[in-house]
């Protein structure tokens, strides 16, 4: 039969070769794909991270004690990861399909299954990487467009005094793409002659200040974030081949991500399902002894303006008065970047006797017949930037 593998170990050394290609984010953070978390409490276990190691001086023509030498330590920081998700892709195939339309599973299912995952665990590194506290521990430059080079000079001045070492990487978003591939201090990266490029090599913009420049459309579109990979730790686990399966494989060796495949077949409705899968558990590092977050650094543009609009679906700013069937209205803010920071700002109806907005919200509540300017306002370091909207209470 064309799609019966003989040894299932290949499927997912391949699945694996797949996954690596489609990644970005999750190439970027510390990998620990095969941690030992069995019989470990609460599904944890401890993954080992460089700690940074300094230098030191004495007096050059020193004497008797001025003379004596301090040793440095290269001692590896612990920090506890829990595994608390499954990502997964389960795929059924009947037998017609099996026979008459697959003709390769390696070409035709696998891909397509992999590509699911991978989805969910580049969702994960993305959550956890833009919502580390860079503001709590003052690690979040804000800066004019123009500005964005000093921004970054000011992330790397911070890193370099923490001891964070080099092997940085530059995470940018689409806005801040647009804001530097004019600039003469960058310098492009060219992926042209290699046979196969990967979703990694394709993201790689260029090198700026020895720092490869990452973009991500997944990451707000005004934000760039320079960091060591140890700031960020994704940790994977293969589950274990079931005993009814009728194929299954986890993988095995040194390698940085955990995945099984598994195949079994369902009789009653004659059809083979194809899972793969893979544990995993996120953490943000946070350096012990009182040092905190410092291996990473946001780096904000402050919009010059933002738009006050609809949300997605709202077809105008007409709404019925309460009582009606469409007496709210949802409004949305986009900032000149291109995010929506609608949960950012606040709103003010001019006229509340006619339409209300919850000042936090922008949810807008139809109250009476007649119109209403309603003003959103999103503050800035530079300032407060607004723009109004005019509602139709009908």
């Amino acid at each position: 039969m064309a799609n019966a593998f003989v040894k299932p170990t290949e499927v997912v050394d391949t699945a694996i070769a797949m996954l690596q290609n489609e990644l970005i984010l999750t190439n970027l953070v510390w990998l620990n794909g095969i941690g030992d978390f069995a019989n470990k409490f609460n599904d944890t276990i401890t993954v080992r991270v460089p700690a940074p190691s300094r230098g030191h001086t004495r007096a050059l023509r020193g004497v008797g004690a001025a003379r004596n030498l301090t040793v440095s330590d290269f001692t590896e920081d612990s920090f506890p990861v829990t595994l608390t998700d499954v990502a997964y892709h389960l795929g059924m195939l009947t037998d017609e399909e099996m026979t008459l339309d697959v003709q390769s599973f390696a070409s035709q299912i696998l891909p397509r299954q992999v590509r699911g995952v991978a989805d969910i665990l580049e969702e994960g590194v993305r959550d956890m990487i833009v919502g580390a506290p860079y503001a709590a521990n003052g690690a979040l430059h804000e800066v004019a467009q123009a500005d964005f080079f000093k921004g970054v000079n000011s992330a790397r001045r911070a890193l370099n005094e923490d001891y964070i070492p080099q092997g940085r990487i530059l995470l940018v978003g689409t806005a801040v793409t647009e804001a530097i591939l004019n600039d003469d201090r960058f310098i492009k990266y060219d992926s042209q002659g290699q046979s196969a490029v990967s979703a990694l090599q394709e993201a790689r913009l260029g090198r700026i200040y020895g720092y490869d420049i990452i973009e991500s459309t997944m990451i707000p579109h005004g934000d760039a974030y320079l960091y060591h990979p140890t700031a960020f730790i994704m940790a994977t686990r293969a589950p274990a081949a079931p005993l009814g399966a009728v194929r299954a494989a986890a993988i095995s060796g040194d390698q940085r991500i955990a995945m099984r495949w598994l195949v079994d077949y369902d009789p009653t409705i004659t059809s083979n399902r194809s899972l793969i899968d893979t544990y995993f558990g996120l953490k943000v590092v946070t350096d012990p002894n009182g040092v905190g977050f410092i291996r990473a650094r946001k780096i904000h543009l402050i919009p010059g303006t933002v738009d006050l609009g609809l949300a997605a679906g709202v077809p105008n700013a007409t709404i019925t008065a309460a009582g009606g069937a469409d007496h709210t209205l949802q409004l949305k803010v986009t900032d000149a970047n291109g995010d929506d920071v609608t949960t950012l700002s606040s709103y003010v109806s001019a006229d509340p006797t006619k339409a209300t907005v919850g000042a936090s919200t922008g949810l807008v509540t139809g109250v009476a017949a007649g119109t209403s300017v309603v003003t959103a306002s999103y503050v800035t370091p530079s300032g407060t930037r607004t723009d109004t909207l005019t509602v139709t209470v009908v």
